[in-house]
């Protein structure tokens, strides 16, 4: 029994001072720094919170940017109902969905917007400069 702990010593001995010699080394390294590393993970913590708080603004901000886009559509869109209402022509599904395409493909080109309305409804469409 003796002889084979001689043996495994004598073949491992390497590792058999390395592991205790790391143990120590770290235990040091991070005794002296304890301070810090409190202060790092408070640092992390602070920033990861930031981090959370500028990317829920930043979806607010969507959500707003989203809302006021729909509320834009639906007033165009009201207003190409009106304009078929006083032309007399009328507004069947089929049209109704070209001029929302047309409104989805042209969020913000309103020229672009008035020239393919004039195209699909057959009158010339001006919208007031915003």
């Amino acid at each position: 029994m003796l002889e084979k702990i001689k043996k495994f010593v004598k073949s491992t001995w390497f590792w058999v001072l390395l592991a205790p010699s790391v143990f120590v080394a770290f235990i040091i390294a991070f005794w002296r720094n304890r301070g810090n590393l409190f202060e790092l993970m408070q640092d992390i913590r602070a920033s990861g919170k930031k981090e959370v708080e500028d990317i829920k603004k930043i979806r607010e901000e969507e959500l707003q940017s989203q809302s006021e886009a729909d509320k834009l559509f639906e007033r165009r869109m009201k207003k190409v109902e009106e304009d078929f209402a006083k032309e007399k022509i009328e507004f069947d599904e089929k049209k109704k969905n070209e001029v929302e395409q047309l409104l989805v493909s042209t969020k913000s080109d309103p020229v672009k917007l008035a020239e393919e309305l004039s195209k699909v409804t057959g009158f010339k469409i001006i919208f007031p400069e915003e």
